[in-house]
């Protein structure tokens, strides 16, 4: 199994002798080689500084007075920036606690705490986390005019400033410096629940500016204009703490389990959860699919590894 890893890596190794990348790590590969799974995180490191101008230290502990325990992979002190990198060599399921509560700790004090996986970054490069990180310029909402953008130019503005890109809705409104849009909020029919009337898709500004009281602007119009009845938002964990939504007016109604996709740390292919659904396996997999197995058992055969993000939080508001 050694010379194989060595040699060919650890998906070929795993594929072998037919195990699973996680026993593997657990029980076989020596501590030096998975050293191997933070070269992604030095990579990540330099590009950020590179994209934002900003010098990071890396695994340093002792940060939270009190809790000497926590270590963190990238940041910044003067800043108060920490970034969790989770590569997918060795960091699994199990660890997921651990890094929604260290999020919840570097939040609690003040900390901008962000977590990557490997495959979102392998995915999406480093400057959708630069642009949550790098200095900006503040702007008030009450200097900006309100108008709805055309659609055009929601889909620009959101696949570049918005994390997940755009997202098609029902109705929209912008604020705007001129004629530069500087944020903008979306409504839609709510994607995931039958009880609320509507949800916010997204809310984005623009990279370069921090908007302060423009979600709450933007929020009042779709108020004043829709007179709903109840509404509800998605937050991702490993990128916000939700505060906005609060600042709206909604509740935090739960805390959604995580959810994963799965990644080929070798040919770094990515498939969302939904992709890998047992059914959909034999055209994804082909001859080594076993229909005896689980989801989870064909995809670790096969060579992947399940990265998960930290959940999703839910908020409402109500009329």
């Amino acid at each position: 199994f050694l010379q194989i890893l060595d040699s060919d890596g650890l998906q070929t190794a795993c594929k072998k002798f037919g195990i699973s990348n996680q026993i593997a790590m657990k029980h076989l590969v020596p501590e030096e080689y998975k050293k191997k799974g933070s070269m992604p995180q030095d990579q990540l490191a330099k590009e950020l500084s590179r994209l934002t101008g900003i010098e990071f230290e890396q695994n340093v502990r002792s940060i939270v007075p009190g809790n000497n325990r926590l270590e963190i992979d990238i940041l910044n002190r003067e800043l108060k920036i920490s970034i969790e990198f989770n590569g997918a060599f060795w960091h699994h399921e199990d660890r997921i606690k651990d890094d929604i509560q260290k999020a919840k700790i570097m939040r609690e004090h003040g900390w901008n705490h962000i977590v990557v996986d490997e495959a979102f970054y392998w995915q999406h490069g480093a400057d959708p986390i630069a642009n949550l990180i790098k200095p900006k310029k503040t702007i008030h909402a009450h200097n900006l005019a309100m108008r709805s953008p055309q659609k055009d130019e929601i889909r620009t503005f959101l696949d570049t400033h918005h994390i997940q890109g755009y997202a098609p809705y029902r109705a929209a409104y912008g604020l705007y410096d001129g004629n530069q849009l500087i944020q903008v909020m979306t409504f839609g029919k709510p994607r995931y629940s039958k009880k609320h009337e509507w949800e916010i898709l997204r809310l984005a500004s623009h990279s370069d500016y921090r908007v302060t009281g423009g979600a709450e602007r933007l929020f009042n119009r779709f108020l004043t204009e829709h007179d709903p009845k109840s509404i509800i938002a998605y937050c991702d964990f490993r990128f916000f703490s939700g505060n906005v939504y609060e600042r709206l007016g909604m509740s935090l109604a739960s805390h959604d389990d995580p959810g994963y996709v799965w990644y080929d740390y070798d040919t770094k292919n990515v498939f969302p959860q939904y992709q890998t659904q047992k059914h959909k396996l034999p055209k994804l997999l082909g001859e080594s699919f076993d229909p005896s197995l689980t989801e989870v058992q064909n995809m670790e055969n096969a060579g992947y590894v399940q990265c998960n993000d930290l959940g999703q939080l839910m908020f409402e508001w109500r009329a």
